[in-house]
């Protein structure tokens, strides 16, 4: 089939803005880029901005609990832990690759479409894999490289689907990219480029497509070996390219055994198949994937040892272990506390959660930190005296005495008049912290509507409430 050769073709690059203009996503990426950017950066806010959408908050879970990401064997329970483990720019980056993804494949048209990007997320996956093999030293960039290697072309495959369909004809890659650019007068590798200079990433994503094409020889410097590794991902990912040339390729490039590129590649491999369920993606042709394995298993030790990810939805036990290593190993307290809070508000299914701690002079409640709708803005004005009928926050403080509210609104927790902003309250549970004996604070469990709390969901509330006490406990020294 002939290969089109249209006389006009659509201002591919202008229309960016508008066909890529995704509100509810690029605001995530915006606010975790302006996070990460500020000097006095916390756990909890990159948390929050990722937990206000549960299926991404999910997907990143299941990310950080692939082979490619264990810590000791020990799954991760929260996204504040995981923020920790693997650092604000991490979490910052990974995140932003769901959620580009996620916004592309719902546009695309049929099978292929489907097949395309889980072919993008195997070779994020194996180029992730790989890095750590060769000695890159941010396996994250090399994930995100490998993820967006065909993002120009899948961009326009959702966009322009008629005249992309067209292209297609062309099935080599080489054919293809040379097809692309006669019909849409861009290269995939400068359109790439721009939208990620769109959705804010960092500038040097988008530089790494302007570059020139990946290394043919011997590489030993750090830009070569993402060049390399990414190419080589890409590759093998594509189906094209024979695995052994792959192979002969990579022990070309880095001096190493292929048997150093097959266990990676296994490894990267049971990632995809652990995630591919909760992503949408078919899993890979059988013949490609098995030769990988087999191959792999030449490589003895190098075999993952086939731990299951965790669940969405972290068990109570698994949070509570994890606070109680992270208190054990005398982190940084904001920390902690973030993992108490958000480990309560998703293992309990509370749609707002907030710790009040008293002030130095110990005669006003104000707010600490949070999760939840209205929650941020609550506590950045939240002052309430402590004293007798200022609210159920003071009235629990004051006697040390738990409060199961049933049916309430957020203007039972503050004096009467004071402004609760958006804050969404129809039910809560406020339950003191004490430390050595004495009053600190409080933590709030709020659901917006049903089911409405009860003395049944106190001894969860508790439980993390204890967890928060021993955390301070442990600060204070």
């Amino acid at each position: 089939m002939a290969e089109p050769h249209p006389e006009t073709h659509p201002d591919v690059l202008s229309e960016i803005a508008t066909k890529g203009d995704f509100p509810a996503a690029a605001r995530v990426i915006q606010r975790l880029n302006d996070s990460v950017r500020r000097d006095d950066c916390k756990t909890i806010v990159v948390a929050r901005t990722i937990l206000q959408d549960p299926g991404l908050s999910s997907k990143v879970l299941r990310l950080v609990n692939s082979v490619l990401y264990r810590h000791g064997g020990e799954p991760v329970a929260t996204i504040s832990r995981a923020v920790i483990l693997l650092g604000f720019d991490a979490i910052r980056d990974l995140t932003g690759g769901i959620l580009l993804m996620d916004q592309l494949l719902p546009r695309g048209k049929g099978e292929w479409m489907r097949g395309a990007c889980a072919r993008s997320f195997r070779c994020g996956l194996v180029a992730q894999a790989v890095s750590a093999r060769v000695g890159y030293s941010n396996p994250e960039e090399a994930y995100l490289l490998g993820l967006f290697a065909n993002l120009g072309t899948l961009w326009l495959a959702a966009y322009y689907p008629e005249r992309f369909a067209a292209v297609r004809a062309a099935t080599e890659d080489e054919r293809r990219v040379a097809a692309i650019e006669r019909a849409f007068g861009v290269r995939p590798a400068d359109l790439a480029a721009r939208i990620l200079e769109h959705w804010g990433f960092p500038p040097h994503y988008a530089a790494y497509f302007r570059r020139s094409p990946a290394p043919d020889g011997p590489v030993d410097d750090q830009a070569g070996k993402l060049a390399a590794t990414v190419s080589l991902a890409v590759d093998y990912t594509g189906g094209d390219v024979p695995v052994e040339a792959v192979l002969a390729r990579f022990e070309k490039l880095f001096g190493l055994p292929p048997e150093q590129f097959t266990a990676a590649a296994c490894v990267a491999e049971q990632a995809f198949r652990e995630q591919a369920p909760v992503l949408g993606f078919p899993l890979p042709k059988p013949a490609r994937s098995e030769r990988a394995v087999d191959m792999a298993g030449r490589a003895g030790r190098d075999m993952p040892d086939g731990t299951r990810s965790t669940a969405d939805v972290p068990s109570t036990l698994a949070v509570v272990g994890e606070i109680t290593g992270a208190i054990l190993a005398n982190e940084n307290i904001n920390d902690i506390l973030s993992m108490v809070l958000e480990g309560l508000a998703r293992t309990a299914h509370y749609d707002s959660v907030l710790l009040a701690l008293l002030d130095p002079s110990r005669d006003r409640v104000v707010g600490r930190l949070g999760f939840g709708e209205g929650v941020e803005e609550f506590l950045r004005t939240m002052v309430v005296p402590l004293d007798p009928g200022a609210g159920v926050l003071a009235d629990a403080i004051l006697a040390r005495q738990p409060r199961v509210v049933p049916k309430g609104s957020p203007g039972d927790l503050v004096p009467r008049g004071v402004s609760t902003g958006m804050l969404r309250v129809a039910s809560f549970i406020v339950v003191p912290l004490v430390v050595r004996r004495k009053a600190v604070g409080a933590l709030l469990a709020a659901r917006a509507g049903s089911p409405p709390v009860g003395d049944a969901d106190l001894v969860v509330v508790q439980l993390f409430s204890n967890q928060a006490s021993l955390a301070l406990d442990r600060a204070a020294g």
